[in-house]
């Protein structure tokens, strides 16, 4: 143990009553100034605690589109390609022998199937994947095109009034869900159509 700097302890004593702020930086000081003792334990995982806390807020998290891909080992990578697409409307972008990336045309989702007849409907840590209707009244169309394509519904219904549901099962045994759901405070806003070009003001310069 270092030597008791009594010199600086006489002049800066501790508050009487001290609050948590004025004992972190009674603390800080005396650690630098006096090694007669180490700090409290509290003390330090507080301080640790609040410098791991900057380093957060210092670190901007990345902008992105949000979750749009989903890769599945399926059993026939056309067959499930085939399904979507009678369900969704998703055409494919890339595809390889044991391989098809799908896109639903005007978003930025990406479906992968992968030929994996092993591991196809296993699902692991995830319970379900979901597609978000556009239109709460979607729903039944919906489910018309899931027994159209040859899926089972599992259960459709209503969350809560104005936001139907329906889970049904894929090719491949795979859960999935769409839904509408009843837009939230950080949805983006919606945008307004485009008016027509013969209705469109047209800047001029004077």
């Amino acid at each position: 143990m270092a030597k008791l700097n009594a010199r600086w302890h006489a002049e800066h004593r501790m508050p009487a009553g001290a609050s948590l702020e004025q004992r972190i930086e009674w603390h800080t000081v005396h650690a630098r100034q006096c090694g007669c003792r180490d700090m409290p334990p509290r003390i330090r995982a507080e301080i640790a605690r609040r410098a791991a806390a900057a380093i957060v807020r210092r670190t901007p998290s990345v902008k992105t589109h949000g979750l749009t891909h989903v890769a599945l080992a399926v059993r026939d990578p056309q067959r499930s390609l085939s399904f979507y697409r009678t369900v969704l409307g998703v055409v494919p972008v890339y595809e390889q022998k044991d391989f098809v990336q799908a896109q639903t045309p005007g978003s930025r989702d990406v479906l992968v199937f992968e030929h994996r007849p092993r591991r196809a409907g296993k699902v692991g840590g995830i319970a379900h994947f979901g597609f978000r209707l556009r239109r709460p009244a979607d729903i039944s169309q919906a489910i018309e095109a899931i027994r159209a394509a040859g899926g089972t519904i599992r259960e459709h219904g209503e969350f809560v009034p104005g936001e139907p549901y329906v889970f049904f099962i894929d090719p491949d045994g795979y859960e999935v869900e769409i839904w509408y759901e009843i837009p939230t405070p950080v949805d983006p806003p919606r945008r307004r159509p485009a008016a027509p070009r013969s209705t469109r003001r047209v800047k001029t310069r004077r």
